[in-house]
């Protein structure tokens, strides 16, 4: 109806105040120049000011309402802005109501939600760390120079390096790595270690090990192993993660294999998880923006380092390229692999075998690891269930064949 349509600009914006206006006089009581009944107003004449046709008088109104909201701020004894620019923005979302409803209706809950969580957003202001500010505009300026700035074409004689694909790949992995360490400083001491280390997983599934291998020349615990275990888990599924991002006809035959690992690594860990009192495992960095950098060198050298054994020697080639790349970095070998396979320059059995291959040697790296690093108990606990799991992937590997 038209009529009714007609009136939804000055219910959104009576809404707006309402509610800015309510959190605005609970928060400060003794105010009594802006409370529920001023914003509400303010609003209401922001919504009257955008419905009317003239711009002289809507610049009139814009001029007395900003007066207003200027005056409270001088004759109040609080000289924070925060009212007044609320006032300020609640009288533009009655403007905007009729020429952008939905802006306006999206926009003035945020405004009462970011009014209401002041205590928790100062002290979570006061407790970040520079490292992890840096982190997150290095992440902001990562994802506008991957939608913005990368060209959307192969570069390589091999029609295979497309930098706006592959900037999309480590703009989701820089995006795992810090969500990771978010998540695990935020829940990591509360939902226990072995969260933490699943999490951690997904940053470095290495690091994790090493840290706990470390810890357990302290005191050794199945629950150190525990979450390790956890990490190289996670890294798993990050791996066929990584693979349906860029082939998803390769993870298909990738799921019977790497899934019954998963599901044995799950049980592997709920079966050490007895005592879940590991030594605290502690992600340093935010960001590894300089890990972020040598991964896509690395997964250039390694898709032309695949590329050429390809040419030049073969099935073979490929393979022993696969597993000796496995034993330092699965990562970029996975990317270089399924972006190899996706255009066509390996067969699928080839991509398969080489993806199986590298993950049991990264395995077998963990492993050696934990016995170099850690006590004698949790290499030896350790080196069983990585065995456990190789086994579970290599049995379920040659059922599916």
């Amino acid at each position: 109806m038209p009529e009714l349509a007609a009136i939804y600009p000055y219910l959104i914006a009576g809404l707006i105040g309402f509610f800015v206006g309510l959190e605005r006089e609970k928060a400060h009581p003794g105010d009594k120049a802006l409370g529920v009944r001023t914003f509400l107003l303010l609003a209401l004449l922001g919504a009257v000011a955008g419905g009317i046709d003239s711009t002289l008088v809507q610049g009139a109104i814009a001029v007395f309402s900003l007066t207003l909201i200027g005056v409270s701020y001088y004759s109040g004894h609080d000289r924070g802005l925060t009212t007044e620019f609320a006032a300020a923005l609640v009288f533009t979302l009655g403007f905007t109501a009729h020429s952008q409803p939905l802006i306006s209706a999206l926009l003035g809950p945020l405004v009462a939600l970011v009014l209401i969580s002041k205590s928790p957003l100062h002290a979570w202001t006061r407790g970040l760390k520079l490292s992890e500010l840096q982190a997150a505009i290095l992440l902001l300026l990562l994802a506008i120079t991957v939608w913005n700035l990368m060209p959307d074409r192969t570069l390589d004689p091999w029609n295979l390096f497309n930098p706006r694909k592959f900037g999309y790949i480590i703009l989701v992995l820089a995006t795992l790595e810090f969500s990771s360490y978010v998540l695990v400083k935020v829940w990591g001491p509360r939902v226990g270690h072995l969260v933490t280390g699943f999490l951690g997983g997904f940053v470095s599934s290495t690091a994790v090990t090493m840290s706990m291998a470390r810890a357990s020349k302290r005191k050794s615990s199945s629950a150190d192993v525990a979450v390790a275990i956890a990490a190289l888990t996670a890294s798993l599924i990050e791996l066929l993660g990584i693979v349906a991002f860029i082939s998803w006809d390769l993870v298909a035959n990738l799921l019977p294999s790497f899934l019954t690992a998963i599901i044995v690594g799950l049980v592997t860990v709920w079966r050490l998880r007895r005592q879940d009192h590991a030594h605290q495992m502690e992600l340093k960095s935010p960001l590894d923006i300089k890990g972020v950098l040598r991964l896509s060198l690395f997964f250039m050298a390694v898709l032309m380092g695949v590329a050429l054994a390809k040419d030049y020697f073969g099935s073979a080639g490929v393979m022993t390229v696969s597993l000796i790349t496995g034993t330092m970095e699965l990562h970029g070998l996975t990317m270089a692999t399924a972006t190899m396979h996706k255009y066509g320059q390996i067969e699928t059995g080839l991509a398969y075998w080489s993806l199986l291959g590298a993950a049991i040697a990264s395995f077998a790296t963990k492993a050696g690891i934990a016995r170099a690093v850690g006590s004698p108990a949790f290499a030896r606990r350790y080196a069983a269930s990585v065995l456990l799991i190789s086994f579970g992937m290599g049995v379920a590997a040659w059922l599916a064949r």
